[in-house]
């Protein structure tokens, strides 16, 4: 029987078999796969063979099937091509574990390389633009820009010359500069607050529900501005020395003690009067003025008014 050809008896229905067959007939050989319809030459006599057996001849055309044979040709030639893929792009030893690569010397540096636990990716100049290590993935070149993504924590890291420019965990930073020992500005983004920091780690900058705006340091010098207490500026040893809110301007002392109040449109002092504006402190020496009148005052006591009908 020829290399990859199925005997059947001829019992069966040629064009009806499920096999891959071949027959006999008029002096010629002939072949059928069973998935692909042939149709046969239509005869009218019967086939009579010996020990009184016979196939009559049918009108009906070989009909699809689901399945097929292969023969031993076309195994053998799929595990060629198997050992000859393998043989060109895979190799395997102890210490490189599995290198998935084109056997050409020009490209073979380009190449996947799975070690124990390890996935690494190098491109044509032999360096790693890429790994899987157990939970940790990197993307990009090591010395240059990457990203780690840490499967362990969550958290993202992304780095350019290997200093770190912003990391994604619980917050959002965002740093600056490229400074070895770390210390360089940065922005930190919470769900609830937004800072900036300074190359020596002093917040300078924060924006928030809580405390509204700071400008400067929270301890020392700096601008604050919140819906409930207004604009207030602090000196470096943390007093506050001038005030602005919804009853007007306000200074004070380097003990936080007003001394001079500016009031708009406001019921000052204990006379009840409406003023303007006022320099000095509450209920103490000061200058009372409205738009017809000025007052001097100590404590409760007025010293003078003048006023468009004169001085009093």
């Amino acid at each position: 029987m020829p290399d990859g050809l199925y005997p059947v008896t001829f019992s069966e229905e040629l064009n009806h078999s499920d096999k891959l067959v071949m027959y006999c007939r008029g002096g010629g050989i002939y072949s059928y796969k069973a998935n692909t319809p042939i149709p046969p030459s239509i005869k009218t006599e019967t086939y009579t063979f010996d020990s009184a057996q016979s196939v009559s001849p049918t009108t009906t055309q070989p009909v699809n099937s689901s399945t097929f044979v292969v023969s031993r040709r076309e195994t053998q030639t799929n595990v060629t091509n198997a050992a000859t893929t393998a043989t060109n792009y895979m190799s395997f030893d102890s210490t490189d574990g599995l290198r998935i690569a084109s056997a050409n010397p020009s490209t073979q540096n380009q190449r996947i390389q799975l070690t124990s636990g390890r996935i690494d990716f190098y491109n044509s100049s032999n360096t790693s633009i890429g790994a899987i290590n157990g939970d940790v993935a990197r993307f990009g070149k090591l010395n240059h820009t990457y990203v780690n993504i840490n499967g362990n924590d969550g958290d993202i890291d992304i780095y350019k010359n290997n200093y770190l420019k912003a990391k994604y965990s619980s917050n959002i930073i965002l740093y600056g500069g490229s400074n070895a020992s770390g210390a360089n500005p940065k922005v930190e983004l919470t769900s609830e607050v937004l800072r900036m920091y300074d190359a020596s780690g002093n917040q300078r900058f924060e924006a928030g529900a809580t405390n509204g705006v700071i400008i400067g340091n929270p301890s020392g010098g700096r601008v604050t501005a919140r819906n409930d207490t207004g604009v207030t500026i602090y000196d470096s040893s943390n007093k506050k020395r001038t005030a602005v809110d919804a009853s007007g301007l306000h200074v004070f002392d380097a003990s936080s003690t007003p001394v001079e109040v500016a009031l708009f449109g406001s019921t000052v002092g204990t006379s009840g009067t409406t003023a303007f504006a006022r320099i000095g402190q509450d209920k103490s020496s000061r200058f009372e003025i409205s738009p017809t009148t000025l007052r001097a005052y100590t404590g409760t006591t007025k010293y003078f008014e003048v006023s468009a009908s004169g001085m009093t």
